[in-house]
């Protein structure tokens, strides 16, 4: 009767189709606690989501499937409906192992209710600090803000799903395993490398280790470690098999003839964010990298500053008779510099050693990188003055950037049990001198 009545209105979420299908199960198996645990837990399920901004039936819906992955089954089909996969698994003409499926139903009921807050941690600022005050809350707190600021992290949630349940007894190891998914989560899917393989069947790996884990089942063959530890040496394993070190700085340059344009990696302001809480931390100042989440939208003409946006080094459109707006140079990663956006605005397209001294002078977020760019600029005038051999400074400049943000990356983003020492700098002149397509060298080349 439900169901016919809400097919006329507006269209149910899963999430409130198993909620009433659960209580017409507990109805017709006579089952008042289960039925009572329905209704008392609801309200606090949606609650925590509303906290988190899930409130479309969409997000419901995805919230969902991580949830079944996790808990009932990590094949990512079969979680695309949720509400039929249950029904098939609780009919109500079903009279077998009542009291193993009411004890079932009644632990995914807790689960979902503690995914909905773990939700509630990563999508809402600050919520975990308000609600958590022992221990490792410090590191877990700085791991949530990491991976919210993070372009796109679909794949790993059922994995911090998994993970954030065992909190409470094991904050050591949970927030060991978070920040090791933050790494995984910006090498694999935040990279702008197409030759980082993203198929569906690496995704499922991961549906798959975040089910295992839940359950304590065996994660890898022959693993004489503990659960959290067999996850962690298999996360990190799956990492550098798909995201080497040679692939990760391939990631951040540009080789040959490849048009790739920096400025529309979807990544690059929690790059550039990163690399400014990088900057902070070797002064042993903070810096939140969720400031890259305030949107334009929420700023206004008082507080416009507030929004921090990506920006040319060299401008697109500057001398764009002699090097046109997709110039090779122009596009490249270490021509970019995260600036509030009246600076941006106020930029426009003059030559960089204006624009280098306007930075300076708006720099009015007082952003680290900006000042450390100036250290950058005179390091490349001494070698190439801009107005005699303005191309030649410009890519000089950029080179030594690239090597900086290089160096940046690969320490910020290395795993456990990885000794980076392949790279050695970014030199176009010297690649070009060689003929050969990449500009950066390892140190096996020399």
């Amino acid at each position: 009767m439900f169901e016919v009545i809400n097919n006329r209105g507006k269209p149910l979420s899963e999430l409130e189709k198993i909620k009433n299908y659960f209580i017409y199960y507990a109805t017709i198996k006579k089952q008042k606690i289960l039925k009572s645990k329905v209704n008392n837990t609801w309200g606090k399920i949606l609650k925590y989501l509303s906290l988190a901004k899930i409130t479309s039936n969409q997000d419901e819906n995805s919230y969902l499937r991580n949830c079944y992955i996790v808990f009932f089954s990590p094949h990512k089909s079969n979680s695309w409906n949720v509400y039929k996969e249950l029904r098939n698994k609780y009919p109500p003409e079903n009279e077998e192992d009542i009291n193993d499926k009411i004890t079932e139903i009644t632990n995914f009921i807790n689960f979902i209710l503690q995914a909905a807050q773990s939700y509630a941690y990563l999508f809402r600022k600050s919520r975990f600090e308000q609600e958590y005050q022992g221990e490792y809350q410090k590191e877990v707190a700085i791991t949530l803000r990491r991976l919210r600021s993070q372009q796109a992290f679909a794949s790993i949630l059922p994995l911090f799903l998994a993970a954030m349940v065992k909190f409470h007894s094991s904050p050591k190891e949970v927030s060991e395993l978070l920040i090791i998914l933050e790494k995984l989560n910006f090498r694999i899917y935040g990279l702008p490398n197409r030759k980082i393989r993203r198929a569906d069947s690496r995704q499922g790996h991961l549906f798959w280790c975040a089910h295992r884990f839940y359950w304590g089942g065996e994660i890898r063959k022959k693993c004489s470690m503990g659960n959290f530890d067999c996850l962690k040496a298999e996360l990190i394993d799956f990492t550098i098999r798909n995201c080497s070190e040679e692939t990760f700085i391939q990631s951040l340059t540009i080789e040959g003839e490849d048009n790739f344009n920096y400025y529309s990696w979807k990544g690059l302001r929690y790059f550039l964010g990163s690399y400014e809480e990088h900057l902070r931390l070797q002064k042993r100042e903070t810096w939140d990298i969720g400031k890259i989440l305030i949107s334009r939208n929420e700023t206004n003409s008082s507080n416009s500053n507030d929004y921090l946006s990506k920006e040319h080094i060299w401008a697109a459109k500057n001398r764009e008779s002699e090097f046109p707006e997709n110039f090779k140079q122009k596009r490249r990663l270490g021509n970019f510099v995260l600036v509030g956006l009246t600076s941006n605005i106020q930029l426009q397209n003059n030559d960089i050693q204006i624009k280098v001294k306007t930075l300076l002078e708006k720099n009015l977020n007082s952003m680290f990188q900006v000042s450390r760019l100036e250290k950058v600029f005179t390091e490349a005038v001494q070698e190439h003055n801009y107005d005699q051999t303005y191309l030649k400074f410009a890519i000089h400049l950029i080179d030594l950037r690239e090597t900086e943000f290089v160096r940046f990356a690969i320490d910020r983003w290395k795993l456990p049990t990885e000794n980076f020492i392949k790279f050695n700098k970014v030199d176009s002149f010297e690649a070009q001198r060689l003929g050969q397509s990449r500009n950066y060298f390892l140190k096996s080349d020399e």
